[in-house]
C-alpha cells in the first residue's frame, strides 16, 4: 500500500474539533475530544495511542490533547499531541496523525526534497520522512508512517533528525512498537 508524506501538518492541524459529547474519561488528564473520538459516529480509522504518558530519553511526555482548532471533526482524520513534562524551550511534541489511506492518498501531497525511506515497524510496512530545514521558523521534521491497513499512523517529531533526543530513528520506532488501539 503506498504511504504518501505526512510532513503537510497545517493541512493536519486544520482538521479537527475541540470536544464533543461523551462521558468523562477515567482519567481527568486525558482530553475529552480524544475520548470522545471512540464513539464519533462514522469514524473510518482506529483509534491508536501511546497510552497516557511516555518517557523518551528520561523525559516524560503526557496528556494526549487534541489542537483545537475551532473546525468540525472529520471522519477520516485525526491530530492529538504529546508534550513534554519539562516543557523546556524548544522541546518538540510528540504528535500523532490517524487516518485512512484514502485520505493520505487524496490529501497531503509527496513531499519534495528530504528522504522518503521504506522500514518495517510491528511486521507492518511503514515510512521514514525526513524533511529539511527550512529556516529558523520551519525546523526539519521526523515522520514515522506505519499502515495498519485500514488506518496510517504518523508519529512526527518537528526536529531535523539528530537536533534532539526524539529525533531519532530507533526512538520513533520504538514508539511505533508501543502503539496500540485505544482504550486499552
Amino acid at each position: 500500500m503506498k504511504l504518501l508524506g505526512l510532513l503537510s501538518l497545517p493541512i493536519v492541524t486544520t482538521v479537527l474539533a475541540a470536544c464533543w459529547g461523551g462521558e468523562e474519561a477515567a482519567d481527568s488528564s486525558i482530553d475529552p475530544a480524544f475520548v470522545s473520538a471512540q464513539e464519533l459516529p462514522g469514524r473510518q480509522y482506529d483509534l491508536y495511542w501511546l497510552g497516557t504518558s511516555i518517557e523518551v530519553n528520561g523525559v516524560e511526555y503526557v496528556d494526549p490533547r487534541v489542537p483545537d482548532t475551532g473546525s468540525s471533526v472529520l471522519t477520516d482524520f485525526m491530530t492529538f499531541r504529546y508534550t513534554s513534562t519539562e516543557h523546556e524551550a524548544g522541546d518538540p511534541s510528540i504528535t500523532v496523525q490517524l487516518g485512512t489511506q484514502q485520505l493520505w492518498d487524496n490529501s497531503v501531497p509527496e513531499t519534495t526534497g528530504g528522504i522518503h525511506e521504506a522500514v518495517t515497524s510491528q511486521s507492518l510496512p511503514a515510512k521514514f520522512i525526513l524533511a529539511p530545514s527550512l529556516g529558523d521558523d520551519q525546523p526539519g521534521r521526523m515522520t514515522l508512517a506505519v499502515d495498519f491497513g485500514d488506518t496510517i499512523v504518523g508519529l512526527t517529531v518537528g526536529a531535523a533528525e539528530g537536533t534532539h533526543p526524539l529525533a531519532d530513528r530507533d526512538v520513533l520506532l520504538d514508539l511505533a512498537s508501543q502503539l496500540r488501539i485505544y482504550p486499552d
